[in-house]
């Protein structure tokens, strides 16, 4: 691990006060983390598209037998 136990300790004791926030008294500090996590996740499906997409792209770059179409399909059946 590059971060010393210590360090990561603080880390996963904020986020389980902020998962645990429905059962125990909620602070600032937990709404912000939550809204943090909250508003992430469409920029992350952006990004897991975005790296499918250039990931499928190269692939039929390298091996050349890759049609437009073919590329196109799996992009099509999970969106």
């Amino acid at each position: 691990a590059f971060f010393p136990w210590s360090r990561r300790k603080d880390f996963w004791l904020v986020l389980s006060f902020t998962i645990n926030a429905p059962f125990c008294d909620v602070t600032f500090r937990d709404g912000f983390i939550g809204d943090v996590l909250t508003s992430s996740v469409r920029p992350l499906q952006d990004l897991a598209f975005t790296l499918f997409y250039v990931c499928s792209g190269l692939k039929g770059w390298w091996t050349r037998d890759y049609t437009l179409d073919e590329a196109a399909s799996p992009v099509e059946s999970n969106w």
